[in-house]
């Protein structure tokens, strides 16, 4: 073993390690089932507790007053109303957070002392002494972290994100979970009148107004069949609209609902500045389910001017895909996994929106954002909403595909001046992963956080990050995550 110091709290031991138990891991514990017909049991899953290490040690004492001095030094570093960290000068890079357990061993002996002492390590594990620090890539709309932990455990991730510029929305999507914080449809510029909410459903048994099958929809493969009935009824995660019969049909079919925007306060019909935003659950319960979910913004010669479709085609797989219209034209596409707690659409999932601010149409699928510029529809105004639900043929449809809520924004007036924006420029966001607290510039910040959150660690390998902001945001936020590898 050689010549071993340790470290605890920073200060050495005075002691030479004679002998140190560290073990290989801390104790592993396994879960598991028996079956009455079944040999043997089931795995259910594995965890490990507490860790302790023994250090067994030697002293010289050629007189009493030395043994009698080492003691009261030995006491006074010892003792802790908490971990500290604990190195060993073999693996310098690495510490434990030790405190004492037990009460040490000391057997007082003419010329040498030897005596032990037992750590207790809580979290059972070591962490490196230095942090691993990961920058931001431009791509895209967005910008890429990768993040690579050459550990053994999952850590937590922190993350620090300095504005060259104003912005109202931090998204971090990862697959394992999804931090938002402000808002997402927040603009740079608002205008001279304000903001009116023209529809606000919360669907329930008491909402009306709803016209069935008269929707403008867009096509996705084929044309979809406005066919069978929706109401509102309980069931996952409350009320919702969901369908109680599709229709028939030999490609995309199934029920729509729509329903025409009202006077604003001034008495004005329609609205070329708008916002349509909702939740809804979309999710399969087998690999060969298809099925679609259109929202929709038409004008009043019934013609579409926005929409965002979510849809599953293919069997075999649990793949979908979001498409974002305007003027029934196809403008962007992404792809995401159809489970039940996916970022997009996901029982858990955050709202979506469409936004149309002039000629700028932005669509928002749950923090990823894309915004398209189309000049010829910057005076059209959406007079009418509507939301559509299918299937394919007489296969399988969705296992959960149904809505929430939806909501109509009017923002009606052209003229427009700077909003000063929730983050300014030159303001340093940190997102602490342990604590899951907010601190703008060195203050904790509360208020931020978007229903949805969740904050997630990496785990051992690479793991790729997505910071998404607001698109007015240029130059875009400089950011870095920050994490320390943690080893059994």
């Amino acid at each position: 073993m050689g010549i071993l110091k340790a470290t605890y709290g920073g200060k050495e031991i005075p002691v030479k390690i004679t002998r140190l138990d560290r073990n290989l891991t801390p104790s592993i514990v396994n879960c598991t089932r028996s079956i009455e017909t079944v040999n043997g049991s089931e795995f259910l899953y594995s965890n490990y507790s507490q860790k302790q290490i023994v250090m067994e040690f030697q002293i010289e004492n050629s007189i009493a007053r030395e043994l009698s001095a080492f003691r009261r030094k030995m006491s006074e570093l010892l003792r802790s109303e908490e971990p500290k960290k604990l190195v060993f000068s073999d693996e310098p890079h690495i510490f434990y957070n030790a405190i004492l357990d037990g009460e040490p061993v000391l057997e007082e002996k003419d010329m040498y002392s030897t005596g032990s002492i037992t750590w207790l390590i809580p979290d059972g594990v070591a962490y490196s002494n230095t942090e691993k620090e990961f920058r931001g890539v431009q791509a895209g709309d967005h910008k890429l972290i990768t993040i690579i932990n050459a550990g053994t455990e999952c850590v937590d991730v922190d993350y620090e994100i300095t504005h060259q510029h104003e912005n109202g929305f931090i998204g971090l999507v990862s697959q394992y979970g999804i931090i938002q914080l402000g808002k997402v449809d927040e603009t740079d510029d608002e205008t001279f009148a304000d903001s009116e909410t023209l529809i606000n459903d919360q669907f329930s048994p008491s909402t009306s107004g709803w016209a069935l099958n008269q929707a403008t929809t867009v096509h996705v493969v084929s044309e979809h069949k406005q066919t069978g009935t929706m109401a509102i009824t309980n069931g996952t995660g409350g009320y919702a609209l969901r369908v109680t019969d599709y229709g028939s049909g030999e490609q995309w079919h199934g029920p729509s609902w729509t329903k025409k925007v009202p006077a604003d306060r001034n008495g004005h019909y329609g609205a070329k500045n708008c916002a349509l935003s909702w939740r809804h659950y979309f999710t399969t319960s087998t690999f060969n389910n298809r099925g679609v979910i259109q929202f929709l913004m038409t004008d009043r010669n019934k013609r579409n001017v926005a929409a965002m479709t979510v849809f599953k085609n293919e069997l075999g797989n649990n793949r979908g895909y979001m498409e974002f219209f305007v003027n029934g034209v196809n403008k962007g596409k992404i792809e995401f996994d159809c489970s039940w707690n996916n970022p997009r659409t996901g029982q858990n999932a955050g709202r979506s929106s469409i936004s149309k601010y002039g000629d700028v149409f932005t669509f928002n699928a749950n923090g990823v954002t894309q915004s398209f510029t189309v000049p010829e529809m910057k005076d059209i105004e959406v007079a009418e909403i509507s939301t559509f639900i299918g299937m394919w043929g007489t296969g399988e449809s969705i296992g959960e595909n149904h809505v929430y809520s939806m909501e109509f924004i009017s923002h009606s007036v052209d003229s427009q001046r700077d909003l000063p924006n929730r983050f300014q420029r030159g303001d340093v966001v940190q997102i602490d992963g342990e604590s899951t607290k907010t601190y703008i510039n060195g203050v904790v910040a509360a208020g931020h956080e978007v229903r949805g959150t969740h904050y997630f660690k990496v785990p051992p390998g690479t793991t790729e990050v997505q910071f998404y902001y607001s698109p007015f945001s240029n130059p875009p936020p400089e950011i870095k995550a920050k994490i320390r590898e943690a080893y059994l």
